[in-house]
């Protein structure tokens, strides 16, 4: 065992984590995590095992499914073709959504700075709204 690692109680662990024990329990129900050493009968995780939160957290922030995750953490040596195709769509559909956030802060800055007396009346914010709609074929 690494000097630098440390062995923590659930609830110390979970904390570090940024995460519910409930949450810690749930991914190793799911094969997301290892099963936790017990110590008199208490679940405890090596301080090691919290680059492996932090993945499951950053993945699924990222549009991840936890089933999807599991891939990714099934493959020992990296990304195998279908991890990497995976990857592929995720870096799409995050492009894909900051594009909409970026839109979605736009138009709240023009609202903050709008000068109209009814915001949905103005034509710059209802042009944006407009754009913001699914075109009609």
């Amino acid at each position: 065992m690494d000097q630098r690692e440390v062995i923590l109680a659930i609830g110390a662990f979970a904390q570090r984590a940024g995460v519910a024990p409930s949450a810690l329990r749930y991914y190793e129900r799911l094969g997301l995590l290892p099963p936790a050493e017990r110590r008199n009968g208490r679940r405890v995780y090596r301080s090691s095992e919290l680059e492996r939160i932090a993945f499951i957290r950053l993945c699924h922030d990222g549009g991840f499914t936890l089933a999807e995750i599991r891939r990714l953490l099934a493959g020992k040596k990296g990304f195998g073709r279908a991890e990497m195709i995976l990857a592929r769509q995720k870096i799409r559909e995050l492009e894909r959504r900051f594009e909409e956030t970026q839109r979605a802060k736009e138009l709240l800055e023009h609202a903050l700075a709008c000068p109209s007396p009814d915001l949905l009346t103005c034509p710059n914010f209802q042009s944006s709204l407009r754009n913001y709609l699914p075109a009609i074929p």
